[in-house]
């Protein structure tokens, strides 16, 4: 397997919903397709459901007493076939509303695994813009703030957004939404693991990173079970700490070791 690429799965355990999304094939198993008509009443009908629900209240005060700064972008990765899954809707459901909760116009999706008709409803109902290449998430930020949307991806890209942006000046305009990078750390036991997502181990180890858990009480727990707001309130004292731990050669990973 190349490094870092998006692989899909579903979770050995035998759940309808869970689905761990980052680069590969697209061998996994989904609904049955959906017709344009009947996806956007679906999306409707989920947007409906988080918008009414505590998970959702509560994520949006961890937001506004944490992220001062309007985010000049979302970025999202890894959400998943809309027209396929019911996981993806309501993941997709909740990035609609944070558009609208942070005021941000500018929202960017990428899945390898995206169809004709997900990219449509994507674009041209709900005004997101596609990336067209695979990133594997090295994207850099500017001097803005960007929000990353990433539920559920593999640790692999949220160790390749770090390497990316492993600076002050970066790091400090990161913001994450994704699986807990504790639990995340805590999974990895070996010291080749460790050593090859150093960048997720680093920023923990180093307090580097302000993690804002989010209790998980929405009625579906698998949509958005383990899942923080992830900031890096990183000053120009860190710059050296940061240096230490920097490599310009993008991270490597076996295979055995880049899923949970």
């Amino acid at each position: 397997m190349n490094d870092q690429e998006f692989k899909v799965y579903v979770n050995k355990r035998r759940n309808k919903w869970k689905h761990k999304k980052f680069i590969a094939n697209n061998n996994v198993f989904v609904e049955d397709e959906l017709t344009r008509e009947q996806l956007l009443r679906k999306i409707k009908e989920c947007i409906e459901d988080v918008k009414h629900s505590r998970y959702f209240e509560a994520l949006v005060e961890v937001i506004e007493r944490n992220v001062e700064l309007k985010p000049k972008a979302i970025v999202c990765y890894g959400l998943g076939r809309l027209a396929a899954s019911n996981c993806s809707r309501y993941q997709f459901a909740l990035l609609s509303l944070l558009k609208n909760t942070l005021d941000c116009q500018n929202v960017f999706v990428f899945d390898p695994i995206f169809t004709e008709l997900d990219k449509d409803v994507l674009s041209n109902v709900y005004q997101c813009e596609i990336i067209t290449e695979n990133e594997k998430c090295k994207r850099r930020v500017g001097c803005e703030q960007v929000f990353f949307f990433m539920p559920h991806c593999d640790k692999a890209l949220f160790n390749n957004l770090l390497w990316i942006n492993w600076d002050v000046f970066c790091l400090s305009n990161v913001i994450i939404f994704g699986n807990s990078f504790s639990s995340m750390i805590d999974a990895i036991v070996s010291k080749e693991a460790k050593a090859q997502f150093n960048y997720l181990v680093n920023v923990l180890s180093l307090n580097l990173v302000n993690e804002c858990r989010i209790e998980n009480n929405f009625r579906l727990k698998d949509v958005f079970n383990d899942l923080s707001l992830h900031l890096f309130p990183v000053s120009e004292m860190d710059e050296s700490v940061l240096s230490a731990c920097y490599s310009l050669q993008s991270p490597v990973y076996n295979e055995e070791n880049d899923v949970i």
